[in-house]
C-alpha cells in the first residue's frame, strides 16, 4: 500500500522540503482570502508597493521580533517570490560579476545556482557539527563579497552554527566588508533544546541580510519570501528596488497578513510543531528497527528532514534512482556538494509529508535497495 502522501508530481515519500499539506487549515485560509478581497475591493486591481504590501511587512516584523529576535522595522522588509527570489535579489543588489561568494559544502543547491547565474566565483566552504567553518580560511586570500549560510538548520546536514562561530563570522564579515546572507531555513520547527536567535539579531548594525519564506510553514505554492535589509544597505539600494520588483500578488499578501494577525498562523505552527516532533521521533525509532544498512544519522534538532551518512559502497544516487520505482523519493546527499571529490555519501529523508505508520515499511524497502546496490 502507498503511504499517506500529498502528491507533488514526483516520488513523494521521504521527499525533503514538503510539509504536511493535508494538515493545512484550508478553510481558515479561504476566509483570510475572502476578507482581503472584501476589505480592499477594486483597489487590489492596481499596482501596489513594489516592496510588498505594508500590512504584511508590519506583520512579519512583529512576528520576527517575537519568535527570532530579529531587529527590524517594516521599512527594512522586502517581499519576494519565495526564498529563491530572495537569494537571486541579494546577488543582484550586492555583487558584480566575478565577485567571490562563499557557500556551504554540502549546501542548498538553489543558492549555488543563483550565484552561478549571477556570474559569481562560488567557493565551497566546509561544514561540520557546529556548522560553517569560516574561521579555518584566510579571508584575505579570496575575500568574499557574500557569505551564504543556513545557521539555524544547516541544509542538508542539520548542523546548528554555534554562538562562538556566529560572533566570529559577524566580526570577520565586518572587518572584510562582506555581507552575510542568513537563510533562516526551517527555524520555526525546532524539536529539541532551546532555540537560538537569528544571527541578524546578535549584534547591532550587523552586516547580515536576513532571509525567510513561508513555503514550509504555510505551503510551497504560496511563493512568498522576504528579506530584511540593514538600514545602511537599504539606503543604498532603495532607488533601484522599484525597477527590480513588482510587488507580487496583492490579495495573497494581504490574506497572509490577516492570517498572521488573527492568530491562525501561530495556531497552525503550534499544531505542526507537535506533528513534526512526533514524526521525527517515529522516524528515528524506525531507522533503528528497519534500516539495516550501516548508517549514521545527522541533524534533527530543527526542520523536516534527517540526513543519513552511508559508507561509500552504498552509492546514494543508485539507491535514490531505484527507490523512485517504489514511490520513495529521498535525495542523495552527494547531490548537495559542489565538487564530486568532496561529496558526502548518504540519503536526505524528508518526514514532513509522510505519515509515521509508513516509515518502517518504506525503510525496509530502502534498506533492501541499499544492500542490493552494495552487493551485500
Amino acid at each position: 500500500m502507498r503511504p499517506s502522501l500529498i502528491g507533488t508530481g514526483e516520488s513523494d515519500a521521504f521527499r525533503p522540503g514538503v510539509p504536511a499539506l493535508s494538515h493545512f487549515p484550508i478553510d481558515a485560509w479561504r476566509h483570510a482570502i475572502d476578507r482581503a478581497l472584501r476589505r480592499a475591493g477594486r483597489d487590489l486591481l492596481a499596482y501596489g508597493d513594489p516592496l510588498g504590501e505594508r500590512a504584511l511587512r508590519e506583520s512579519i516584523a512583529r512576528h520576527l521580533a517575537v519568535t527570532r529576535g530579529v531587529r527590524c522595522d517594516p521599512e527594512q522588509i522586502v517581499i519576494t517570490e519565495g526564498a529563491q527570489g530572495a537569494i537571486a535579489l541579494c546577488a543582484q543588489l550586492l555583487t558584480n560579476p566575478g565577485d567571490t561568494v562563499w557557500v556551504e559544502e554540502p549546501g542548498y543547491r538553489g543558492a549555488r545556482t543563483a550565484m552561478q547565474a549571477a556570474d559569481l566565483d562560488v567557493v565551497p566552504m566546509p561544514v561540520d557539527a557546529e556548522g560553517l567553518r569560516a574561521e579555518d580560511v584566510d579571508w584575505r586570500e579570496r575575500t568574499p563579497r557574500l557569505v551564504y549560510t543556513t545557521p539555524s538548520n544547516q541544509f542538508p546536514t542539520g548542523a546548528v552554527l554555534s554562538i562562538s562561530r556566529r560572533l566570529a563570522l559577524i566580526d570577520a564579515a565586518r572587518r572584510h566588508r562582506a555581507w552575510i546572507i542568513e537563510d533562516d531555513y526551517d527555524s520555526e520547527f525546532r524539536h529539541t533544546g532551546e532555540p537560538i536567535g537569528a544571527l541578524q539579531g546578535l549584534a547591532a548594525d550587523s552586516p547580515v541580510v536576513y532571509l525567510g519564506s513561508f513555503s514550509k510553514t504555510m505551503f510551497p505554492a504560496l511563493r512568498i519570501g522576504f528579506l530584511v535589509l540593514p538600514d545602511a544597505l537599504l539606503a543604498a539600494v532603495r532607488p533601484a528596488l522599484p525597477e527590480m520588483l513588482r510587488g507580487g500578488t496583492r490579495h495573497v499578501q494581504l490574506a497572509l497578513a490577516d492570517f498572521i494577525e488573527t492568530g491562525e498562523y501561530g495556531r497552525h505552527l503550534g499544531r505542526m510543531r507537535r506533528l513534526y516532533r512526533d514524526r521525527r521521533r517515529a522516524l528515528l525509532a524506525a531507522l533503528d528497527d528497519a534500516f539495516t544498512a550501516a548508517h549514521q544519522v545527522e541533524g534533527g534538532p530543527c526542520g523536516l528532514h534527517l540526513a543519513l551518512r552511508l559508507p561509500a559502497r552504498y552509492r546514494d544516487r543508485a539507491i535514490v534512482e531505484a527507490a523512485r520505482e517504489h514511490g520513495i523519493g529521498p535525495f542523495p546527499l552527494s547531490g548537495f556538494s559542489l565538487h564530486a571529490t568532496s561529496a558526502a555519501n548518504g540519503l536526505v529523508l524528508g518526514f514532513g509529508n509522510t505519515s509515521a505508520e509508513a516509515f518502517a515499511p518504506m525503510l525496509r524497502t530502502l534498506s533492501a535497495i541499499a544492500h542490493r546496490v552494495a552487493g551485500d
